[in-house]
C-alpha cells in the first residue's frame, strides 16, 4: 500500500486487485477513456504556444509540461498511478548504492574527462561535415559513408567507456545486412534516454524526433546530420523551428525509408520511454505505408538500478547509471517482418501483430498505457523523488510540492 496527500485528501494506492476495485468504484471516472478526457487539454487550449507556457511557468515558479490547468481528482490520480509503467519506486537509493557512488566516483570523473573531448570532437567533425547542407536533401555519398562509420565508431566508444555498457551484445547482424537491400522501417522498444546513442552505435540510423531535439547542443547536431524528420507533438511544449518538416508524415516517412541515399529509418512506435518491462500502446505511423519492418529489441539487464526512463530526476538518474560497476545490454535484431495483404490494408492490425511479436520475443506484457497517461501524470505534477522511494505531487502553479506521504513503494515488476 502506498499513499499520498492531494489537497488535504489522503489517496491510498492498493497493491491488490480487490482493494483497487473498491477504490475505483468510488472514483468519478468510469473507465480510462473518461479519465484521460478529464485531464487532457481542450482543443482551444492546444492553441496556446509553448513560449506562453514557459512565461507562465517562470512567473508562477511551476513546471508544467502542458497547458491544461484542470486537476484530476484523487481517485483519478489513483487510477493513473496504479500499475503505471512511468513510475519507478523499485530502484531506490540504498546504502549499497551510496557506497558504489562513493567508491566509483574517481573512476566516473576519469571517464567524464576522457569522454568529454571525444564527444566534442565528434560534435565538431559532424557539424563541419553537414555545414551548409540542406537538411532535407541527401548527403553526397562520401559524406554519408564517412558519417556512418565515424558516428558508429565514436558512439560505440562512448557507450562502452562513458556508460559502462561493457557487455553490450548485438544478435541478428545478418538481418541488418539484409535491411540495406530491403529497406524496411526499423521499429524498437523505447526504454531509456540511452536508446539513441546505443542505436547510433549499431545502425547510425535516421528517424523521427520531437522538434526540440533539433536545437539540442550535441544530439541536435547528430540528428540533423543523420537527417531526422522533426515533428511537433500535440499537447506538449514543442516549439516550431526551421527544421520541422511540412507535409504528410506518413508519406514523408515512406519516402525517406525506401531511399537508399539516406540511412535506415528507425521509429519508436510507443512514442515515449517508460521504466517497466513492457510495451506501451503503438502508434500506427510506422505501419501506415505498409512497408516491411525490422523489429529491434533493447534488453537492458539490471539488478540494482533500472535504466528505464520514467518520471524521475533525469540528471540524477543518469549519474546513477554511470556509477554502476557494469551495465548490461543485449540488442536483438529480429528478421524482417513483411506484412500480409490484410495488414497492408489495416495499419492498426499490422501494428498490433508486430507489437505482439515483439512482446513475445521480449517476454514483456502489453500495457494499455501510452503517451496520454504519461502526459496526464505530468500535467498533475506527479513524480518520484530523488530517493526513488516516494511518489510526490507538485501542485500546479506553485514552485514546491504538496505534502506527500508514501508508506511503501508500488509493487511493480523490474526489467529482467
Amino acid at each position: 500500500m502506498a499513499e499520498f496527500t492531494v489537497d488535504n485528501t489522503v489517496v491510498q494506492i492498493p497493491t491488490d486487485d480487490e482493494a483497487l476495485a473498491a477504490l475505483l468504484s468510488s472514483s468519478h471516472s468510469e473507465d480510462d477513456h473518461d479519465l484521460i478526457n478529464a485531464v487532457k487539454p481542450s482543443a482551444a487550449q492546444h492553441k496556446q504556444t509553448g513560449s506562453d507556457l514557459r512565461q507562465r511557468n517562470k512567473a508562477t515558479g511551476s513546471a508544467q509540461t502542458s497547458i491544461s490547468d484542470k486537476p484530476a481528482s484523487p481517485g483519478q490520480l489513483a487510477r493513473l498511478i496504479k500499475d503505471s509503467p512511468f513510475i519507478d519506486t523499485q530502484s531506490p537509493m540504498t546504502a549499497f548504492e551510496a557506497f558504489k557512488i562513493i567508491t566509483l566516483l574517481p573512476w566516473t570523473l576519469f571517464r567524464i574527462i576522457v569522454a568529454t573531448p571525444c564527444a566534442l570532437l565528434v560534435w565538431l567533425s559532424v557539424a563541419l561535415l553537414v555545414w551548409g547542407h540542406p537538411i532535407n536533401a541527401p548527403l553526397p555519398r562520401w559524406r554519408r559513408n564517412f558519417l556512418h562509420y565515424w558516428l558508429r565508431g565514436w558512439t560505440m566508444l562512448l557507450v562502452r567507456l562513458g556508460l559502462h555498457f561493457f557487455t553490450m551484445k548485438v544478435n541478428g547482424k545478418e538481418n541488418i545486412t539484409e535491411a540495406y537491400t530491403v529497406r524496411p522501417i526499423v521499429v524498437f522498444n523505447h526504454v531509456s534516454y540511452l536508446d539513441g546513442i546505443i542505436l547510433a552505435s549499431v545502425f547510425a540510423p535516421t528517424g523521427i524526433a520531437k522538434a526540440s531535439v533539433a536545437s539540442m547542443p550535441f544530439f541536435g547536431v547528430a540528428t540533423r546530420a543523420l537527417q531526422f524528420l522533426f515533428i511537433l507533438r500535440r499537447g506538449t511544449t514543442d516549439e516550431q523551428n526551421r527544421h520541422v518538416f511540412s507535409g504528410n508524415p506518413v508519406e514523408k516517412i515512406a519516402e525517406r525509408a525506401v531511399d537508399s541515399r539516406y540511412p535506415l529509418f528507425i521509429v519508436a512506435p510507443e512514442g515515449t520511454t517508460k521504466h517497466r518491462h513492457c510495451l506501451l500502446t503503438f502508434a500506427k505511423g510506422a505501419f501506415a505505408a505498409g512497408l516491411p519492418v525490422m523489429p529491434v529489441l533493447l534488453k537492458y539487464r539490471s539488478v540494482r538500478l533500472n535504466p528505464g526512463w520514467g518520471i524521475v530526476y533525469t540528471a540524477w538518474h543518469f549519474f546513477r547509471v554511470c556509477n554502476q560497476y557494469v551495465n548490461h545490454l543485449e540488442v536483438d535484431v529480429l528478421p524482417i517482418y513483411r506484412p500480409s495483404a490484410e495488414e497492408r490494408q489495416s495499419p492498426e492490425l499490422y501494428a498490433s501483430n508486430v507489437r505482439k511479436l515483439m512482446g513475445e520475443a521480449l517476454g514483456a506484457e502489453l500495457s494499455t498505457h501510452g503517451i496520454p497517461q504519461q502526459q496526464a501524470l505530468k500535467r498533475n505534477g506527479i513524480y518520484v523523488d530523488w530517493t526513488g522511494r516516494f511518489i510526490r505531487q507538485r501542485r500546479l502553479g506553485q514552485p514546491t510540492p504538496t505534502h506527500v506521504k508514501a508508506v511503501a513503494p508500488l509493487n511493480h515488476s523490474k526489467d529482467s
